[in-house]
Parts: structure tokens; C-alpha cells; sequence
């Protein structure tokens, strides 16, 4: 044995020279260390703020509007399918045309074109039950 190797060391690791690779030479560790040698939280730069983050806790960054929008998809599949077809069909290109305006990221499209097929949904669902109940009487 020479110096510092050991006895059963995996000579396929090791490189050109003959010895191990060791940690690469411009690694800086993520922690600030004051003069004190007390090691504070990482700085997290978060839209051109420094935020501190507490060691040991979980931060959780939440944005402060709720991006969701339904679609009514389902609604507009069923209400074509069992009530009135002309107007279901049009409830069904409003529901596509939400995800295609939530995709683009105009939400406030993707609002007005989800209210809308909610509303031809409802309107499917009683011109379904004014067609079917004039059926039933004739």
C-alpha cells in the first residue's frame, strides 16, 4: 500500500494521474457564515426581493389569486347529449374555447367564456325540457 490509497479501491474511477478526483476546485457552499461563525438562513431572491428563510421550516409561496376556472366541460357534453343538441354544441365550442384562453393566459377571456357556457348548459337543459315535455303531450 502507498500513503493515502486503499487496498480496494475501484481503479475504474480513477483518472489519467492515478489518483481519485476530488470535489470540484470553484464549489462554494450555500450557507453565509458570518464573522461570529453563526450560520444564517440562505437568502431566496424572489422577484427582485431578498426573502429569509428560516432553517428547519418549510416555505411555501402561495400566489395571491386563484387561477382556477372551470370549464363546464362535462355539463355541456351531458346537457348535448340528453337535452337539446343545437344549443349543447354550442355549449361544448364555449367550454374548448375556455382551455384555449386559460392556455393563451387570458384569464379574464377564459372568465366570460366559462360564464357563457354555463349559461348555454342551463339554457340546453331547459329548452331539453320544453322540446321533450311538448313531445310527450302531442
Amino acid at each position: 500500500m502507498d500513503g493515502g490509497s486503499y487496498p480496494m479501491q475501484d481503479k475504474s474511477r480513477q483518472v489519467q494521474g492515478g489518483h481519485m478526483p476530488s470535489a470540484p476546485p470553484n464549489y462554494v457552499a450555500n450557507v453565509h457564515q458570518p464573522a461570529g461563525g453563526i450560520i444564517q438562513a440562505p437568502v431566496i431572491p424572489y422577484n427582485n426581493e431578498h426573502v429569509e428563510q428560516p432553517s428547519g421550516d418549510t416555505v411555501v409561496l402561495i400566489p395571491s389569486q386563484a387561477t382556477y376556472i372551470s370549464d363546464y366541460m362535462s355539463l355541456s357534453i351531458c346537457t348535448c347529449l340528453c337535452c337539446f343538441p343545437p344549443v349543447g354544441i354550442v355549449a361544448i365550442v364555449l367550454s374548448c374555447m375556455v382551455g384555449s384562453s386559460i392556455r393563451d393566459g387570458d384569464l379574464e377571456r377564459a372568465k366570460i367564456f366559462s360564464k357563457w357556457a354555463k349559461y348555454m348548459s342551463f339554457a340546453t337543459i331547459i329548452l331539453g325540457v320544453i322540446t321533450y315535455t311538448i313531445l310527450i303531450i302531442i
